[in-house]
Formats: C-alpha cells, structure tokens, sequence
C-alpha cells in the first residue's frame, strides 16, 4: 500500500512499456492484497471481533469495546482504500494495454515505421484522454509523452550509432548515415505535427464542455528537439566538408545529449563542441 509516487521509481529514460508494466504489476499486487483480505482466514477473525463487540455492548455497555471498534474500523477503511486503488489499477492498465501494438514500432521499428504508426498511436492516446477514469491528468498524460519521446530518442541513437560507439559514428557510409539522420530529423517533425494535431481535435470537439484540455507540458517535444538540433548539425558538416576525413568525435550521449568535435589540423573545420 505503498504511496504511488513513493512505489513508482523509474529511470530518466524510461519508455512507454515501463508505464504499461507498472499498472499491471500494481492490479496484479493489489488484487492479491483484496484476495486475502476477503479470504476467509480474514473473515474469521473479522466476525469474531464483530461477535465479541455484541457481547461487549450486551453485558458491559460497551465497556472495553473502543479497540476492537477501533480495529474493525481500520479493517473497513483498508478494504475500502483496496477497493478503490485496484479499480484505478485496472482501469489505468485497460487503457494503456491498448497502446502496446502502436509502440512496438518504438522499440522494434525504424524511425520511418514509428513515423507511419503515429496517427494511431495520438488517436489511442486521445481516447484515453477523453474517457479513461484516472488516468486522463495533466501529470499522468504528461508522463506518458514523456516516456513515448524517450523511446523515440533512444530508437534513433540506436539507428544512428548502429551498434558501433559513438567515436565510430563518422566512419560510417556517408549517405547511409545522412538518410538515417534525415529520418530522426523527419520524425521529430512528424511528431510535433501529430501532437499539434491532435490537440487542436480535442480542443474542437471539447469546446465548451468543460473537460480537462489535451494541454500539457510540452517538455517531451523540447527534449527530443535537442536530439534533433544535433543530427541537422551531424547532418550539415557531412554536406558542407563532403571530401574530408573527419577523424573527430561524435557522442550521442545520454537522453540525447550529443557531443561532437572535430579535430583542429582540419583547415576550415573549427573546432567545436555543440
């Protein structure tokens, strides 16, 4: 019964399946918790306090009868506390569960497959915004984007690095490594447009309901936009010095943070570290 915030530590880059899993393993917790609380070693204790009462409250008025009204009490409020928390589980990971086709391409997809899935993926999350029970707050909404673009960061480092280190990035075929870095800047695009998007739909058909706007913090949009500056950056200097060994370094560091340098005996590339 561990307070959510206090259960519910994750890694900054966190993807969307870490939230699926989360509420499913919570419902699962939680409903083992109502299972024994309902079972019927628990029931046999709860009538025997129950019967003891009646008997307290027949031949002593009552006398002696505060702790065990008090631990009947505290019985109903935990049964009542379960109740509620599994129905937030159950609904939370009914909703989120239907996600999981859409972000398969996150994980297993290029950044040209996780472009096609996007309508699907902001209608999904656009039903759940509008009709899931507790999960449609700006916190949780937020978080989820949140972990969507961290997917999408750590799926295009992935096509980037392609499996090598960063220091290697540059020895790669130019052209192939222009077209991935062309994809990433193309997704980043295609999501900014999607949200947007899908925003504006809510807005229209909301209007004047009074409902939660699809509003949140577009911190998820920013953080992938850092990925994205260094790619058209990436992008750039293969363009601009074409015929030049670059020896230099290019880190695709944590959560998107590149560092690039390339070396001084290069004539006309400064040295930089973006």
């Amino acid at each position: 019964m561990n307070d959510e915030k206090e259960e519910k530590k994750e890694n900054f880059d966190a993807g969307p399946l870490v939230e699926i899993n989360y509420w499913r393993t919570r419902m699962q917790k939680i409903t083992t918790w109502c299972e024994q609380l309902k079972g019927k070693d628990f029931n046999m204790v709860k009538n025997a306090f129950i019967s003891k009462s009646k008997q307290h409250e027949l031949s002593q008025r009552g006398i002696g009868n505060e702790n065990i009204s008090k631990l009947l009490n505290d019985y109903n409020r935990l049964d009542l506390s379960l109740t509620d928390k599994l129905n937030e589980a159950k609904d939370n990971f009914k909703y989120l569960s239907t996600l999981e086709k859409f972000i398969e391409p996150l994980y297993k997809g290029t950044p040209e497959q996780i472009e096609e899935a996007l309508p699907a993926l902001m209608n999904t999350i656009k039903m759940i915004h509008t009709i899931a029970r507790f999960y449609n707050t700006a916190d949780k909404m937020t978080g989820l984007f949140m972990k969507i673009t961290n997917q999408m960061i750590t799926n295009c480092k992935k096509r980037i690095l392609d499996g090598k280190k960063s220091d290697d990035i540059w020895n790669r075929d130019p052209a192939e490594l222009i077209k991935v870095l062309e994809s990433c800047i193309k997704l980043n695009k295609a999501y900014k447009d999607s949200y947007k998007e899908t925003k504006d739909k809510v807005a229209e058909m909301q209007r004047g309901s009074g409902h939660t706007p699809f509003d949140f913090t577009e911190t998820h949009i920013r953080q992938i936009r850092l990925v994205v500056q260094k790619s058209r950056q990436a992008h750039r200097n293969i363009h601009h010095y074409p015929t030049i060994p670059v020896t230099g370094q290019a880190q695709f560091g944590e959560h998107g943070r590149t560092h690039q340098q390339f070396p001084k005996h290069h004539q006309g590339l400064p040295e930089q570290k973006i």
